[in-house]
């Protein structure tokens, strides 16, 4: 309220923001903790939109002091609980394909994109993480019988397509198009260099997919191959 006071100008709702940042941002850089705080990890980057979320892992129960004798003090008393779960948000990073999604921590949003964080907790429910995209209908029977048969795309699924990411966003063509498309084939255009064929190798690398039909379908049969022989006709004569 004293604060309000004396900032009648600023609306409430930014003011409480700014303030929940701020309190978060002490909280994680707090020297009066001692050596055992950590500060909050910088972001990579600049995040471009939120996927999803889910609860992670809760954090250990930190371990009781030892005595003069290199013993827990009190060993009698009941084991420390575990934290609280914070959750975990799956993010797309501004300037780069789908492919560099990653998860980063509730805290990292919150001190770092703060607004973008307030407007997602206001339009989704942060109680229960929302559930895995898998379609619908049609859709989804396809899915479930090629992720049975094809244990590539079962991995692409369990890393991006279950979090809202379309197959056609990972293509190599959509993710050159969405880069520096101009520098790339400037800096391409004439391939004479090592390093400079394996700096494309590794740029195209994740994008290429090479697998043999044994490797999709396992219960495919022995190639047979039959020789049928056949005299030429007058005409190839």
């Amino acid at each position: 309220p004293l604060i309000a006071k004396k900032n009648p100008k600023i609306p409430m709702s930014k003011m409480m923001t700014v303030l929940g940042a701020k309190w978060r941002e002490f909280s994680a850089n707090n020297p009066f903790k001692g050596a055992s705080a950590t500060a909050c990890p910088p972001l990579k980057g600049k995040v471009q939109k939120i996927l999803h979320w889910m609860w992670g892992e809760p954090p250990l129960p930190a371990e009781p002091p030892l005595g003069p004798d290199g013993k827990p003090i009190n060993p009698l008393t009941k084991p420390p609980l575990k934290g609280h779960p914070e959750r975990e948000f799956f993010v797309k990073w501004a300037g780069l394909s789908y492919w560099h999604c990653s998860w980063v921590s509730e805290l990292q949003l919150e001190l770092y994109h703060t607004v973008m964080y307030r407007n997602y907790q206001r339009k989704n429910d942060m109680d229960e993480p929302p559930p895995y995209d898998y379609g619908s209908g049609e859709e989804e029977l396809n899915n479930e019988k090629r992720k049975s048969k094809d244990p590539q795309y079962a991995a692409m699924e369990e890393r991006f397509y279950r979090y809202g990411i379309k197959p056609e966003w990972m293509v190599i063509h959509r993710v050159l198009n969405h880069s520096n498309l101009e520098g790339f084939l400037e800096e391409f255009a004439d391939i004479s260099k090592e390093d400079q064929i394996k700096k494309l190798h590794d740029l195209l690398g994740p994008h290429m997919l090479r697998r043999l039909k044994a490797d999709v379908f396992k219960n495919m049969p022995a190639k047979t191959e039959l020789i049928v022989r056949v005299e030429l006709s007058p005409m190839q004569k």
